[in-house]
This record gives C-alpha cells, structure tokens and sequence, in this order.
C-alpha cells in the first residue's frame, strides 16, 4: 500500500513538473514515462 502511495505522488510529481516545463530533455521524459507505467501497474 505505501508502495502504491509513493507511486501514485511520484507520478503526480513528475507531471506537475512536466506541465511546468516548455521543453522537456530525454531523461525527464523517460523518468515521466516510467512513472507513469509504475503507477498503472500498481
């Protein structure tokens, strides 16, 4: 469960961010990527 909660902030994390920036670089797009796919696992 905690897992699943740290995925589900990670995720959010990630987005907001995404959202933040203009450009995002290869290895943020990745990492919001994989968060995302953790998260739909979970």
């Amino acid at each position: 469960m905690v897992v699943l909660l740290l995925n589900t902030l990670n995720t959010h994390n990630y987005l907001n961010q995404a959202g933040a920036l203009e450009k995002m670089d290869e290895q943020r797009i990745n990492d919001t990527a994989s968060a995302a796919l953790y998260w739909g696992a979970a």
